[in-house]
């Protein structure tokens, strides 16, 4: 909560405490004192740190104002945030936007958290699609910035192509502000 940031190996937690090994040493951490933990690992990659193959950005009118965003919002280029949460990683959309990711087949899972930023105001109403090697293996209509953000997971074992897509809701384009939070693939 000082702003300070600790990296290192997780020897042990408790309910009250933390062991982190650093280059520097070992410490200890109140849990209280902890804002974020994130935790990094070989087999996890996560996606704002990957170039898609290819980008379509499709306007509603004629002209696209908001190209995608890695680990920060779309206007404001703030960290994301959904329902007062941060997020230091992640893809920032806005409508209709296609991402397309060559896979390769080395990987056993994409995960996300899926919403509106909040930077829309509890506005924005979008339909999130995954695509994998051509088939829609996943699909959220209507998804708006009053609604809570939504976990998903998704087998990618033998996947070649993953395509994410966010489209345009029944409010147009307006403040559309998507986020795939947290993304990431797992080998």
């Amino acid at each position: 909560v000082s702003g300070n940031l600790l990296c290192g190996v997780l020897v042990s937690a408790s309910a009250n405490l933390l062991k982190v090994k650093s280059r520097a040493g070992e410490f200890s951490v109140g849990l209280n004192t902890v804002e974020t933990i994130n935790f990094y690992h070989s087999n996890l990659e996560y996606l704002s740190d990957m170039a898609p193959k290819e980008v379509k950005e499709i306007p509603f009118f004629d002209r696209f104002l908001y190209p995608y965003q890695k680990d920060r919002s779309l206007e404001k280029k703030a960290p994301i945030s959904m329902r007062g949460n941060v997020y230091r990683k992640g893809v920032s959309v806005h409508s209709k936007t296609e991402l397309k990711y060559e896979l390769g087949g080395g990987y056993k899972r994409f995960v996300a958290l899926i919403g509106i930023d909040d930077e829309a105001m509890g506005k924005g109403n979008v339909d999130f699609k995954v695509i994998v090697d051509g088939r829609t293996v996943y699909e959220k209509i209507g998804v708006t910035g009053r609604d809570a953000p939504t976990f998903i997971k998704i087998d990618l074992s033998g996947v070649k192509e993953m395509v994410l897509v966010v489209d345009f809701g029944e409010q147009l384009d307006i403040l559309d502000r998507a986020v795939w939070a947290d993304a990431a693939l797992i080998k």
